[in-house]
């Protein structure tokens, strides 16, 4: 019995600790009612992608939503820096002919080592644009002259 309620406390608290996932996408750019451009993760999963679509379809209102292009995006870089430091101590003495000649006693010596790496930083951009009724009889238009 007391393995149960065990298990029952555990569960309750791992059901209160997960939080449902909220999806990521914003508008880099629009022109309301016209186009715009969504930025996503490089890896972004479909509840991002739906949320992209929404963000596009409120922007067109009743006009279908048309993607013009969509693809991986360098939007800058980012550098991260790493420093090490070492205390040591290194034996007293003199260089000469090649040799190293100690004389007692010891220094402290500090030894540094940095590392630095640069990474391109990378979005996932969706461009697209709204399309109007205008846009569609144009359309219509130029394929009935070609017939």
């Amino acid at each position: 019995m007391t393995r149960i309620i065990g298990f029952a406390t555990l569960l309750a608290l791992v059901s209160c600790a997960t939080r449902p996932y909220q999806p990521y996408a914003r508008e880099v750019k629009k022109k309301p009612g016209v186009e715009g451009v969504i930025s996503l993760n490089v890896n972004y999963v479909p509840e991002d992608r739906t949320y992209a679509d929404t963000i596009m379809a409120k922007n067109c209102g009743t006009n279908p939503v048309n993607v013009l292009e969509e693809g991986e995006v360098g939007v800058g870089t980012a550098t991260t820096s790493n420093a090490q430091a070492r205390n040591e101590k290194e034996a007293n003495g003199f260089n000469m002919g090649g040799f190293k000649y100690l004389t007692g006693g010891s220094t402290d010596v500090k030894n540094t080592e940095t590392s630095t790496q640069t990474t391109a930083v990378k979005e996932w951009h969706i461009n697209y644009n709204c399309k109007t009724e205008v846009a569609a009889a144009t359309t219509k238009t130029k394929a009935t002259k070609r017939k």
